[in-house]
């Protein structure tokens, strides 16, 4: 008898989405004098944001910030902005050595009010999104020296390579304010959003552009509304340790950390350009796949065996699906509308659901519109809407799911007492098809003590019996009683089995 194994280096990637909703963040700011006495907060923004990630040991240390935009009416009936920032730091513990983590953060629970004469107190719970991939090495069998010994091998399809690239990007441009001068008096808004049009893939680099879209909207002096926009390209090269094959897929997104405007003064201390500072974070997710083939179990038609084995969770299939979503909505207008100056709107956090067939994901608009009554009084109405989306041809077995919506336009129109909104968007959804699969470590084959005679026995099978697990009972020859069931499950009434 020969006990000789020979073992294998299975390298697996295990995939785990976590929620955190445990961070509290709260305090009290001071609007500026030239500000005036308040006579109401009509809206506000509050908007979490990632600047900075660092793992040590087993936990990730989060800095972070809430971008906050309060929009008041003061006693003189002026609308204005401001805008404050509030720094905070979260932890996530639990993580190893190794571990790829990617997190994304929302805040749905927001408290903002006047607490007392120009002072603003805020309450917020953000919730952090985190997806964690565990590279994995583990000795798996992969034969056995003794001849006697049948083994149950299953292909899989794994991903066992996972890697994560980020680049924080600065970008700076000039841009030129509407003619003629229009010096601003307030800032009422301004909105960033960047997203990836193409990624190649060559010679270990990855090339990326994109573009990035900046709404700047303000009063002048003369208290007329202005807007302006820009449309900024942008390509990086990212430096990988892949080359670009049929085996990797790769999924990449922009996150916008801050905008800085700042105004260009000219010789009569008017402006007519602002400098523009853009900080981006850019993700770059790849993984890899291999084939590999998988000892679930063995057994000896002669001698008695025993077998070490683990139960371990691999990813047997992973897809990106990134698709340019249209939402089509109607509004009631408030009474007195003479116009709309400006429409946007964001997304609350996306919760994929189960469906009989495919993707669906849930989602609510947050819409918020700038409107002037007869009165020419200026004030902002909010909205909200629930959207779903649909991929029929995605898969869906076992599957672990998360999704993104980037924002990309917000197009309005008013029909009647009616505001007809078109809302378009990016929708990202990353796919893991989770399976969690028994491997033989070990195995020792023993010799059996009692005569080993050759026998003839006729089985009678329960309905749908495991073929294998019948031929490891008997230590009969699993391939010569196989062609009697169907799917490794028995059909037949009765089985001659030979021993």
């Amino acid at each position: 008898m020969n006990n000789e194994n020979t073992f294998c280096d299975f390298q697996s990637v295990r995939s785990q989405i976590l929620q955190d909703g445990n961070q509290m963040c709260e305090g009290e700011f001071s609007l500026p004098e030239y500000a005036g006495d308040i006579s109401s907060i009509i809206s506000y923004d509050i908007t979490p944001k990632i600047l900075s990630k660092k793992q040590i040991a087993n936990k990730i240390d989060l800095e972070c910030i809430l971008e906050i935009r309060v929009y008041c009416l003061n006693t003189d009936n002026e609308l204005f902005t401001y805008e404050y920032k509030y720094d905070f730091i979260n932890s996530i513990e639990g993580i190893n050595e190794g571990d790829i983590v990617s997190v994304n953060v929302a805040c749905d629970q927001t408290v903002l009010r006047q607490s007392a004469e120009r002072k603003i107190y805020f309450k917020a719970e953000p919730d952090f999104y985190i997806e964690i991939y565990s590279n994995r090495l583990l000795k798996t069998l992969l034969s056995c020296e003794e001849p006697t010994v049948k083994y149950k091998k299953n292909d899989y399809t794994v991903f066992s390579e996972y890697n994560l690239y980020e680049k924080n990007e600065v970008y700076n441009d000039i841009v030129g304010l509407n003619k003629p001068k229009n010096d601003v008096k307030t800032v009422l808004r301004k909105n960033t959003v960047a997203f990836v049009g193409d990624c190649k893939i060559i010679s270990k680099k990855a090339l990326i552009k994109g573009e990035i879209k900046n709404d700047f909207i303000y009063i002048d002096v003369q208290n007329n509304i202005q807007k302006l926009r820009t449309i900024l390209p942008f390509s990086y090269v990212v430096d990988i340790n892949e080359e670009e094959t049929d085996d990797i897929k790769y999924f990449t997104r922009c996150d916008i950390l801050s905008t800085e405007i700042t105004p260009n003064i000219d010789d009569d201390n008017t402006f007519s350009s602002y400098s523009i500072k853009i900080k981006l974070n850019l993700y770059l997710s790849i993984c890899g796949k291999t084939n590999a083939i998988l000892i679930s179990d063995l057994y000896s038609t002669v001698y008695d065996t025993e077998t070490e084995k683990e139960n371990i969770e691999i990813i047997t299939s992973k897809d990106f699906y990134k698709e340019n979503i249209t939402i089509k909505k109607d509004f009631e207008l408030p009474q007195d509308v003479t116009n709309i100056y400006d429409a946007w709107f964001s997304v609350d956090s996306i919760k994929c659901v189960d469906a009989q067939d495919g993707i669906k994901a849930l989602g609510s608009i947050n819409l918020k519109y700038l409107y002037s009554t007869k009165d020419e009084v200026y004030s902002i109405a909010e909205e909200k809407t629930e959207f779903e989306y649909n991929n029929g041809d995605a898969n869906t077995t076992n599957i672990d799911c998360n999704a993104i919506f980037v924002p990309l336009e917000c197009e309005f129109s008013i029909k009647g007492n009616k505001l007809s909104v078109k809302f378009e968007g990016e929708i990202i959804i990353n796919n893991c098809f989770k399976q969690t699969v028994s491997v033989v470590t070990n195995s020792n084959v023993l010799e059996k003590n009692e005569n080993n005679q050759s026998q003839i026995i006729v089985y009678y099978p329960e309905e749908n019996e495991d073929l294998w697990e019948i031929a490891k009972r008997f230590k009969a020859d699993y391939d010569e009683i196989a062609t009697n069931g169907d799917d490794d499950r028995s059909n037949a009434s009765s089985l001659i089995i030979q021993r």
